[in-house]
């Protein structure tokens, strides 16, 4: 089966586009992503950086056809 996680956040929370504190968490996100394929699960919601600034909602994806 495979998931979605849809970020939800307050508009002026987390960093700003183009700051230091938003390429570190840019980063993050790289490692975060690198760590769930190399685990091979892509949806440990917890290690999205963003989830700091507001909440992730994780929800099953119906997949159409073959993949």
């Amino acid at each position: 089966m495979k998931y979605i996680a849809l970020l939800y956040g307050e508009p002026d929370a987390g960093p700003a586009p183009g700051t230091p504190e938003f390429m570190k968490m840019l980063g993050e996100f790289q490692s975060a992503t690198a760590a769930m394929a190399d685990a091979g699960v892509l949806r440990y919601a917890a290690m999205i950086p963003s989830a700091r600034y507001g909440s992730v909602e994780v929800r099953p994806v119906m997949v159409m056809g073959a993949h």
